[in-house]
């Protein structure tokens, strides 16, 4: 695949930004490699699993900008499918690895919360099932096999509407009632999943040259993600 810098609109970007937690919050995406340090739990709240929302919310911009893109034009299919990547990479192997160990939990104790969390599951399941459909998509048009650019487009508008729709679902009806039924040692335990994740040794993940993109890209979009940093203080 040729690299490509991928710029993000600096009017979308800001518009982000204006909206999004301070700096000084901690980054969402803290992978370590060696033994973590204790870490105090309430770092690991659900203002947490908000702020990777806004992170999410910032790629989604990168993302939607080369769409649009795709809309004017055919040209920008190789980077458009990269971000995509990114975003799903984001949403599965950060977002979503944490938050299952705080929905499990209050599933476990309340049942509204496993009720809300089940209906959570079907919008995820619709999600990756747009994703891979999407992914195909540009993988042909890519390999210049015939793929029609308007079902392209409405497909990856789709997609980022349900990631979208996805987002506004916990924060208003799951997350809530996830806080009002976990304690402190329940995110000790998400703080302890969170600094005990490792790279998958497959895929893309593995790929340093990929990981560098992403890191740059999460860099320019204001996500301040990284593999191996430490979590911030918080203020």
């Amino acid at each position: 695949m040729t690299e490509k810098t991928l710029t993000p609109s600096e009017d979308r970007i800001d518009e982000a930004l204006d909206e999004s937690f301070p700096a000084s919050d901690p980054p969402a995406w803290t992978i370590e490699r060696s033994a973590p340090s204790p870490v105090p739990a309430e770092r690991f709240g659900p203002e947490r699993l908000y702020a990777e929302h806004r992170n999410i919310e910032r790629l989604l911009l990168v993302y939607e900008n080369h769409l649009e893109q795709l809309e004017r034009d055919s040209t920008g299919l190789e980077p458009m499918l990269e971000v995509l990547h990114f975003v799903i990479d984001y949403f599965d192997w950060v977002h979503r690895s944490a938050e299952r160990v705080a929905f499990d939990r209050a599933a476990e104790r309340n049942r509204e919360a496993r009720r809300r969390v089940q209906a959570l599951d079907g919008q995820y399941r619709a999600i990756e099932e747009a994703a891979a459909a999407v992914v195909t998509m540009l993988e042909h048009a890519i390999e210049d096999e015939p793929v029609a650019r308007q079902a392209l487009t409405a497909a990856s508008w789709d997609l980022s509407k349900a990631l979208r729709l996805s987002i506004v679902t916990e924060e208003q009806t799951v997350i809530p009632l996830v806080a009002s039924v976990l304690i402190p040692a329940d995110w000790e335990v998400v703080a302890k999943t969170i600094l005990a994740r490792t790279l998958p040794a497959f895929g893309r993940l593995a790929d340093h040259d990929y990981v560098r993109r992403f890191e740059s890209l999460t860099d320019s979009a204001g996500c301040g993600c990284s593999y191996e940093s430490e979590p911030a203080a918080t203020p």
